[in-house]
């Protein structure tokens, strides 16, 4: 009799291993895989870019991934525009807009005054951004720009740095001609008082620097409407 139990138990066990299995190696990457194909069909492809790049080689996962980076790229109509007396990449097209990033860094200036625990929302770089900076554009360009969300101008996250960049190479930029540089996302870093970087070397770092850490730069991004 204990035998038998000790037979049913064991393959109870067994049963159990394979739930589990099942859940961890198919249920869970489904679910975000649906979720990202929802995320491309709600037009949010940075977020839908950075669910497939994490599924790694679950089904088609990198195939659809590829394919929404070459899409995205495909939209742009022009590499690069002049905007507010200034140079920027074109890096998406939709809707009658364009998302802008400053070809060149803006200035060297810390995410944050002091080191903290900080999110994007809460840092004195969004306010500068949304504040000086904006205000410092001629008035009839300031018009073209398009709030999203709450914010007018922003620095880009993680997963955009990913998705509108085909390699690190496309992600180097420098400050006034010089050598290239680190610059901000606006994606926080492993610890809330850090920010994730994109390096000299155009790698993506997620770890991220000290919000106050002045030797980093700025690399503004905006989304403004298309003129007739």
């Amino acid at each position: 009799m204990k035998k038998k139990r000790f037979i049913f138990l064991g393959g109870g066990v067994v049963v159990l291993a394979a739930l589990v299995a099942l859940v961890i190696f198919f249920v869970v990457p489904q679910s975000k895989y649906s979720g990202a194909q929802k995320q491309k069909n709600e037009n949010k492809a940075a977020q839908a870019y950075d669910t497939y790049d994490a599924l790694g080689d679950f089904r088609d996962a990198q195939a659809l991934k590829k394919a929404l980076q070459d899409a995205v790229i495909a939209s742009r109509g022009v590499v690069e525009v002049e905007f507010a007396g200034r140079t920027w990449l074109v890096l998406e097209e939709k809707d009658g807009n364009r998302l802008l990033l400053l070809k060149n860094m803006l200035a060297e200036l810390p995410y944050h005054t002091s080191l903290e625990d900080v999110t994007w929302e809460t840092s004195s770089l969004r306010a500068y951004l949304n504040g000086a900076f904006l205000q410092s554009l001629p008035k009839n360009d300031r018009d073209r720009v398009q709030t999203v969300g709450s914010d007018a101008v922003f620095c880009l996250s993680v997963p955009e740095a990913k998705l509108y960049f085909a390699d690190n190479a496309a992600r180097e930029a420098s400050f006034n001609g010089g050598a290239n540089v680190y610059w901000w996302l606006r994606t926080s870093g492993s610890k809330a008082f850090l920010a994730a970087t994109v390096s000299a070397a155009g790698e993506i770092g997620t770890t991220g620097s000290g919000v106050n850490y002045a030797k980093r730069y700025v690399r503004p991004a905006l989304w403004v409407s298309i003129p007739n």
